[in-house]
Protein backbone atom coordinates (compact mmCIF):
# COMPACT_ATOMS: atom_id res chain seq x y z
CA UNK A 1 0.00 0.00 0.00
CA UNK A 2 1.39 3.00 -0.87
CA UNK A 3 2.03 5.88 1.82
CA UNK A 4 -0.22 9.05 1.76
CA UNK A 5 2.96 11.33 2.41
CA UNK A 6 5.52 9.52 -0.33
CA UNK A 7 7.40 11.12 -2.65
CA UNK A 8 4.24 11.25 -4.80
CA UNK A 9 2.52 13.57 -2.20
CA UNK A 10 2.43 16.73 -3.91
CA UNK A 11 0.99 14.89 -7.24
CA UNK A 12 -1.41 13.35 -4.69
CA UNK A 13 -2.93 16.21 -3.38
CA UNK A 14 -3.00 18.28 -6.95
CA UNK A 15 -4.90 15.20 -8.37
CA UNK A 16 -7.48 14.99 -5.13
CA UNK A 17 -7.54 19.28 -5.28
CA UNK A 18 -8.98 19.12 -9.04
CA UNK A 19 -11.09 16.35 -8.57
CA UNK A 20 -12.84 18.06 -5.43
CA UNK A 21 -13.19 21.01 -7.53
CA UNK A 22 -14.72 19.22 -10.37
CA UNK A 23 -17.30 17.58 -7.81
CA UNK A 24 -18.17 21.41 -6.50
CA UNK A 25 -18.73 22.44 -9.82
CA UNK A 26 -20.94 19.72 -10.88
CA UNK A 27 -22.51 20.34 -7.89
CA UNK A 28 -22.85 24.09 -8.04
CA UNK A 29 -24.45 23.78 -11.71
CA UNK A 30 -27.36 21.49 -10.50
CA UNK A 31 -28.25 23.88 -7.71
CA UNK A 32 -31.47 24.80 -8.92
CA UNK A 33 -32.17 21.55 -11.30
CA UNK A 34 -34.13 20.00 -8.42
CA UNK A 35 -37.57 21.32 -6.75
CA UNK A 36 -37.69 21.99 -2.71
CA UNK A 37 -37.64 18.38 -1.31
CA UNK A 38 -39.95 17.86 1.25
CA UNK A 39 -37.69 18.72 4.97
CA UNK A 40 -35.60 21.40 3.42
CA UNK A 41 -38.49 24.53 3.54
CA UNK A 42 -38.22 23.44 7.53
CA UNK A 43 -34.21 23.99 7.12
CA UNK A 44 -34.33 26.93 5.18
CA UNK A 45 -37.21 28.62 8.26
CA UNK A 46 -34.79 27.27 10.61
CA UNK A 47 -31.20 28.62 9.00
CA UNK A 48 -33.11 31.95 8.63
CA UNK A 49 -33.50 31.63 12.42
CA UNK A 50 -30.32 30.72 13.51
CA UNK A 51 -28.42 33.24 11.04
CA UNK A 52 -31.02 36.47 12.69
CA UNK A 53 -30.13 35.19 16.25
CA UNK A 54 -25.74 34.97 15.18
CA UNK A 55 -25.67 38.60 13.39
CA UNK A 56 -27.68 40.12 16.55
CA UNK A 57 -27.06 37.17 19.34
CA UNK A 58 -29.20 37.71 22.47
CA UNK A 59 -28.35 34.99 24.94
CA UNK A 60 -32.11 35.65 27.06
CA UNK A 61 -33.68 34.37 23.35
CA UNK A 62 -30.94 31.24 22.54
CA UNK A 63 -33.34 28.91 24.04
CA UNK A 64 -36.50 30.38 22.10
CA UNK A 65 -34.37 30.43 18.62
CA UNK A 66 -31.98 27.04 18.89
CA UNK A 67 -34.40 24.55 21.28
CA UNK A 68 -36.45 21.83 19.87
CA UNK A 69 -39.90 22.27 18.87
CA UNK A 70 -40.73 19.77 16.16
CA UNK A 71 -41.17 16.35 16.61
CA UNK A 72 -40.16 16.60 12.51
CA UNK A 73 -36.55 17.90 13.37
CA UNK A 74 -35.11 17.03 16.62
CA UNK A 75 -31.43 17.41 15.26
CA UNK A 76 -28.48 19.62 16.14
CA UNK A 77 -28.04 22.93 13.93
CA UNK A 78 -24.93 22.77 12.15
CA UNK A 79 -26.19 21.86 8.58
CA UNK A 80 -29.14 24.76 8.76
CA UNK A 81 -26.36 26.99 10.29
CA UNK A 82 -24.00 26.87 7.64
CA UNK A 83 -26.79 26.73 5.40
CA UNK A 84 -28.02 30.17 7.17
CA UNK A 85 -24.55 32.08 6.73
CA UNK A 86 -24.19 31.34 2.59
CA UNK A 87 -27.80 32.87 1.90
CA UNK A 88 -27.21 35.31 4.05
CA UNK A 89 -23.89 36.24 2.69
CA UNK A 90 -24.93 35.33 -1.33
CA UNK A 91 -28.49 36.13 -1.67
CA UNK A 92 -28.78 39.17 1.07
CA UNK A 93 -26.06 40.98 1.11
CA UNK A 94 -24.02 39.96 -2.38
CA UNK A 95 -27.33 39.38 -3.90
CA UNK A 96 -25.69 37.26 -6.49
CA UNK A 97 -27.85 34.56 -5.73
CA UNK A 98 -31.45 33.39 -5.68
CA UNK A 99 -32.87 32.14 -2.35
CA UNK A 100 -32.46 28.00 -3.02
CA UNK A 101 -28.92 28.37 -4.58
CA UNK A 102 -28.26 30.67 -1.54
CA UNK A 103 -28.71 28.19 0.98
CA UNK A 104 -27.99 25.26 -1.17
CA UNK A 105 -24.78 26.18 -1.90
CA UNK A 106 -23.48 25.45 1.22
CA UNK A 107 -23.48 22.02 0.35
CA UNK A 108 -19.84 22.91 -1.63
CA UNK A 109 -18.47 23.11 2.18
CA UNK A 110 -19.42 19.27 2.41
CA UNK A 111 -18.75 18.49 -0.80
CA UNK A 112 -14.93 19.88 -1.18
CA UNK A 113 -13.61 18.04 1.64
CA UNK A 114 -15.31 14.91 1.44
CA UNK A 115 -14.08 14.17 -2.37
CA UNK A 116 -10.80 15.55 -1.61
CA UNK A 117 -10.36 13.03 1.37
CA UNK A 118 -11.97 10.25 -0.77
CA UNK A 119 -9.34 10.91 -3.78
CA UNK A 120 -6.39 10.69 -1.20
CA UNK A 121 -7.32 7.85 0.02
CA UNK A 122 -8.14 6.04 -3.47
CA UNK A 123 -4.70 7.46 -4.85
CA UNK A 124 -2.55 6.07 -1.76
CA UNK A 125 -4.64 2.76 -2.12
CA UNK A 126 -4.91 2.01 -5.59
CA UNK A 127 -2.29 3.85 -7.46
CA UNK A 128 -3.20 7.25 -9.74
CA UNK A 129 -5.33 5.38 -12.53
CA UNK A 130 -7.57 3.39 -9.96
CA UNK A 131 -8.08 6.34 -7.29
CA UNK A 132 -8.67 9.08 -10.16
CA UNK A 133 -11.30 6.42 -11.70
CA UNK A 134 -12.99 5.24 -8.13
CA UNK A 135 -13.16 9.14 -7.18
CA UNK A 136 -14.95 9.76 -10.66
CA UNK A 137 -17.09 6.53 -10.06
CA UNK A 138 -18.10 7.61 -6.32
CA UNK A 139 -18.65 11.97 -7.87
CA UNK A 140 -21.10 10.37 -10.28
CA UNK A 141 -23.13 7.66 -7.77
CA UNK A 142 -26.86 9.31 -8.27
CA UNK A 143 -27.64 9.29 -4.56
CA UNK A 144 -24.39 11.44 -4.19
CA UNK A 145 -24.98 13.68 -7.17
CA UNK A 146 -28.22 13.99 -6.25
CA UNK A 147 -28.08 14.89 -2.63
CA UNK A 148 -25.01 16.75 -2.84
CA UNK A 149 -26.62 20.48 -3.53
CA UNK A 150 -29.88 20.18 -0.99
CA UNK A 151 -30.04 21.51 2.15
CA UNK A 152 -31.08 18.49 3.83
CA UNK A 153 -28.22 16.07 6.56
CA UNK A 154 -27.58 13.12 4.56
CA UNK A 155 -24.77 14.11 2.52
CA UNK A 156 -23.30 16.21 4.87
CA UNK A 157 -22.91 13.38 7.44
CA UNK A 158 -21.46 11.08 5.37
CA UNK A 159 -19.33 13.37 4.45
CA UNK A 160 -18.10 14.23 8.41
CA UNK A 161 -18.41 10.30 9.31
CA UNK A 162 -16.19 9.75 6.78
CA UNK A 163 -13.88 12.24 6.76
CA UNK A 164 -13.66 11.22 10.69
CA UNK A 165 -12.70 7.92 9.87
CA UNK A 166 -9.93 8.44 7.54
CA UNK A 167 -8.16 11.46 9.25
CA UNK A 168 -8.01 9.14 12.69
CA UNK A 169 -6.34 6.93 10.41
CA UNK A 170 -3.78 9.21 8.98
CA UNK A 171 -3.78 10.60 12.74
CA UNK A 172 -2.21 7.34 13.80
CA UNK A 173 1.26 8.89 12.30
CA UNK A 174 0.42 12.78 11.66
CA UNK A 175 -0.69 13.29 15.05
CA UNK A 176 -2.11 16.71 14.34
CA UNK A 177 -5.04 14.95 12.39
CA UNK A 178 -6.03 13.22 15.40
CA UNK A 179 -7.44 16.44 16.75
CA UNK A 180 -8.79 16.70 13.15
CA UNK A 181 -10.98 13.87 13.71
CA UNK A 182 -11.99 14.68 17.09
CA UNK A 183 -13.29 18.14 15.99
CA UNK A 184 -15.41 16.49 12.73
CA UNK A 185 -16.69 13.73 14.87
CA UNK A 186 -18.04 16.60 16.60
CA UNK A 187 -19.38 18.17 14.04
CA UNK A 188 -21.29 15.41 13.36
CA UNK A 189 -22.90 14.81 16.39
CA UNK A 190 -23.43 18.50 15.63
CA UNK A 191 -25.50 18.16 12.41
CA UNK A 192 -27.66 15.09 13.26
CA UNK A 193 -28.41 12.72 16.38
CA UNK A 194 -27.71 9.75 14.37
CA UNK A 195 -23.92 11.08 14.82
CA UNK A 196 -23.54 9.59 18.01
CA UNK A 197 -23.02 5.96 16.81
CA UNK A 198 -19.86 7.08 14.81
CA UNK A 199 -17.94 6.50 17.94
CA UNK A 200 -18.43 2.84 17.49
CA UNK A 201 -16.17 2.85 14.94
CA UNK A 202 -13.91 5.34 16.44
CA UNK A 203 -13.78 3.48 19.80
CA UNK A 204 -13.24 0.16 17.95
CA UNK A 205 -10.57 1.48 15.84
CA UNK A 206 -8.51 2.77 18.53
CA UNK A 207 -9.19 -0.75 20.29
CA UNK A 208 -8.17 -2.52 17.26
CA UNK A 209 -4.64 -0.69 16.89
CA UNK A 210 -3.69 -0.81 20.64
CA UNK A 211 -4.51 -4.75 20.95
CA UNK A 212 -2.18 -4.70 17.56
CA UNK A 213 0.38 -2.66 19.04
CA UNK A 214 3.66 -4.76 19.51
CA UNK A 215 4.87 -3.08 22.43
CA UNK A 216 2.48 -2.18 25.32
CA UNK A 217 4.66 -0.04 27.70
CA UNK A 218 3.25 2.13 30.25
CA UNK A 219 3.81 4.72 28.41
CA UNK A 220 1.73 3.73 25.47
CA UNK A 221 -0.95 2.40 27.65
CA UNK A 222 -1.33 6.01 28.70
CA UNK A 223 -0.93 7.41 25.55
CA UNK A 224 -4.06 5.10 24.33
CA UNK A 225 -6.21 6.66 27.11
CA UNK A 226 -5.17 10.21 26.38
CA UNK A 227 -6.57 9.50 22.65
CA UNK A 228 -9.50 8.02 23.92
CA UNK A 229 -10.13 10.94 26.35
CA UNK A 230 -9.71 13.14 23.40
CA UNK A 231 -12.03 11.85 21.38
CA UNK A 232 -14.84 11.75 24.48
CA UNK A 233 -14.11 15.50 25.66
CA UNK A 234 -13.25 17.51 22.18
CA UNK A 235 -16.67 16.15 20.33
CA UNK A 236 -18.81 17.24 23.34
CA UNK A 237 -16.90 20.84 23.43
CA UNK A 238 -17.65 20.77 19.58
CA UNK A 239 -21.13 19.92 20.44
CA UNK A 240 -22.54 21.86 23.07
CA UNK A 241 -20.70 25.46 22.12
CA UNK A 242 -22.19 24.47 18.74
CA UNK A 243 -25.83 24.11 20.21
CA UNK A 244 -26.65 27.17 22.24
CA UNK A 245 -29.35 25.51 23.48
CA UNK A 246 -27.39 23.56 25.60
CA UNK A 247 -25.56 26.45 27.34
CA UNK A 248 -27.60 26.10 30.04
Amino acid sequence: MKKLFSLHRYAHHAIAFVLALFAAGMTFVTLNDYGIVWDEPYYFSQADSYNRWFVRPVIEKKDAVFEVKSDFDIHPPFRKIVGGVTKYIFTDRLKTLDNTRGYRISGLIFVIPFVYVFALMALEMGGVFAGILGTLLFIFLPHNVFLAPLLTLDYAVAALWFICLVTLRWGMKKKPLLLVSAITLGLTLLTKLHGVFLYIPVFLYILHRYVNNAVHTHQTRWSYILLLLVFLLVPLLVYVAGWPWLWT
